[in-house]
């Protein structure tokens, strides 16, 4: 009798409830079907391609489980006891019911519990030109025409209009290559726009991360956030930029998600600006060098209509206004006291007078004043410290032992480089946080070396050659075994 009773448990009050068609489903019946599910169900009833399906429910998945015994404090075991266990009759007999009504022909079975690795084909297509701006076919030739990824990139399109957001979509081809499509879900990993910006497709505007610029991925507390704020504000208007609220920052200093970005729209579109900027982040921040030459084949982003002379005279003039060129003659006039002139100016520049018992608010409004009267004053002579530093990025040699391999590095890391031989980072430039105290410590270091972490296995024997900026993987000692065995 226990044995039945608990059999009878297994059994779900009625087999529809196991199944349902996706012409019964739309974007609300998430908990009935899954987020992909109910997805494809909108996009059927709204008279997008869908192949005709059939979805096993969130019912039929629980009686899985049970019939599995899958204890939810063990997580790690359950998609095994999942494979391995027989599936329950019910569920079978519901799933061959849907077949049926299909008409039985061969179909395509599609599930979110299974993943594997592919080599996929790259394309890049520019939907407002029509264009198919980047090919890269993983093997000997294209799998799709033109016009076909023309067909699955407007597809794609309508879909992110129809939801209001950027979606992940899969598609399949039939035999007569009608494009069908098999998921959109939301990107969920992309960070949000700046409040504000405009839409893309009417005014392309480009942000350059702060963060990514020095290798710190992670948000930015308030504080810091104002910092950067207060910071800009003083930038600005050292070059001669009007400022309507100090405390709010330039125009051009966008947060979102917590990190800090720049519009770097008018340097992108400046005819003297964009290659400045490409090859400055060519040395700062590699990965963003190479968005940034995409970008210039966007039709959405012309180069200004100015010559490059008038646009060398707005930058020399900026530069003049900020004192650029008299801290040049001063540093040529006198090199060798530079150094000593710099350390005492910048702490005068950087004393503060409180009392002793000053309260937190007099320190934080004397630290406002600080960042806004002190870092004009500090900048020019600060940019040809950091001028000489970025030249010398490639001049450390020497090799020690034992490397620090990392995808990037923040404070936390410094006290490592103290006994690193060589530092190769995933992530960051030339201005990132590992690079700079890098060539604080003398230790060489690439940086921007996709996979890193993945192909150097800690022990193994690599050459980091920080001149020439690369990384080469000494061949692995031939085990003594495998010798004798051949």
């Amino acid at each position: 009798m226990e044995q039945a009773a608990g059999r009878a448990q297994l059994q779900p009050q009625a087999a529809e409830h196991l199944t349902v068609s996706l012409a019964e489903v739309d974007r609300s019946a998430g908990s009935l079907v899954g987020g992909k599910g109910a997805n494809l169900g909108e996009l059927a009833r709204s008279g997008f391609p869908v192949p005709d399906s059939f979805i096993l429910t969130t019912h039929a998945y629980a009686l899985a489980a049970r019939a599995a015994r899958v204890d939810p404090a063990d997580p790690a075991a359950a998609a095994e006891r999942l494979r391995t266990s027989p599936v329950p009759e019910a569920i079978a007999a519901a799933a061959r019911k849907a077949y049926a009504a299909l008409g039985s022909g061969r179909v395509a079975v599609r599930s979110s519990a299974t993943a594997g690795a592919v080599d996929p084909d790259h394309y890049a297509v520019e939907t407002a030109t029509r264009k198919v701006v980047q090919r890269a076919p993983a093997g000997k030739g294209a799998v799709l025409s033109d016009g076909e990824l023309l067909a699955v990139a407007e597809l794609g399109d309508r879909v992110e209009r129809h939801f209001g957001a950027p979606q992940d979509i899969q598609f399949a081809l039939d035999r007569d290559r009608q494009v069908w499509l098999v998921q959109s879900r939301p990107i969920t990993t992309l960070y949000p726009l700046p409040g504000g910006a405009p839409d893309p497709e009417r005014e392309l505007r480009v942000y350059f991360s702060a963060n990514v610029f020095q290798g710190y991925f992670e948000p930015l507390t308030p504080m810091g956030i104002q910092f950067f704020r207060l910071l800009g504000t003083a930038i600005s208007g050292m070059f001669g930029a009007s400022i309507d609220d100090a405390a709010a920052g330039p125009r051009i200093l966008k947060e979102a998600g917590m990190r800090i970005f720049v519009d770097v729209t008018p340097i992108v579109r400046d005819p003297v600006g964009r290659p400045a900027f490409v090859g400055m982040t060519s040395m700062g921040e590699a990965r963003s060098s190479i968005v940034l030459t995409r970008l210039a084949s966007d039709a959405r982003l012309p180069l200004a209509s100015r010559s490059r002379l008038q646009s060398v005279r707005a930058i020399g003039g900026a530069l003049m206004r900020a004192g650029v060129q008299a801290a040049a003659l001063r540093l040529m006039r006198s090199p060798d006291n530079t150094r000593e002139r710099y350390v005492r100016e910048m702490e005068a520049f950087a004393r503060i007078d409180l009392p002793r018992d000053a309260t937190a608010s007099q320190r934080l409004d004397a630290l406002e004043r600080l960042i806004l009267t002190a870092s004009p004053r500090m900048f020019p002579r600060l940019i040809w410290t950091i001028g000489p530093a970025m030249l010398s990025f490639g001049l450390a040699g020497r090799l020690l032992h034992g490397n620090l391999v990392a995808p990037s590095t923040d404070p936390g890391w410094t006290p490592l480089f103290l006994t690193a031989g060589a530092l190769v980072m995933e992530m960051g430039g030339m201005m990132s946080h590992g690079a700079v105290v890098a060539r604080e410590y003398g230790i060489p270091a690439v940086v921007g070396v996709a996979g890193a972490t993945e192909q150097i296995t800690t022990g193994r024997r690599v050459t980091v050659d920080g001149s020439a900026g690369t990384v080469v993987l000494e061949a692995e000692p031939e085990d003594p075994e495998d010798s004798a065995g051949s």
